[in-house]
């Protein structure tokens, strides 16, 4: 999985590239959370546009994820999430908890409400 990062209106979201699943995807997704979070930069977009496929530790990382950002005081939104993911969040009801978006723009047009 490869990690492309910029900042929209002072936002940095996270492109990511490839399968979020166990070992090296969760890892590298963990510790660049962490490195922003340490840094002060808590909110924070995972754009998931071109990953095709997240497991059940993917998911388990997302949510490791939100609850880092969270504990600094920030928020995380997942955008361009695919019909199987989201349908996971859903049957999990992971949904509740993780703020889901059609788009980076809607990520932050709600990021800069609250």
């Amino acid at each position: 999985m490869e990690i492309k990062e910029h900042k929209l209106d002072g936002i940095r979201v996270l492109a990511l590239k490839g399968k979020v699943t166990r070992g090296d995807a969760e890892a590298k997704l963990k510790e660049r959370i962490l490195d922003l979070c340490d840094s002060g930069h808590n909110r924070i977009i995972i754009n998931l546009a071109d990953v095709p496929y997240v497991d059940s530790s993917g998911i388990g990382e997302l949510v490791r994820c939100y609850t880092e950002v969270r504990r600094s005081g920030g928020r995380l939104g997942l955008t361009n999430c695919n019909h199987r993911l989201l349908d996971m969040l859903r049957m999990t009801r992971l949904s509740d908890i993780l703020e889901t978006f059609d788009s980076d723009a809607d990520a932050v047009q709600s990021f800069s409400r609250r």
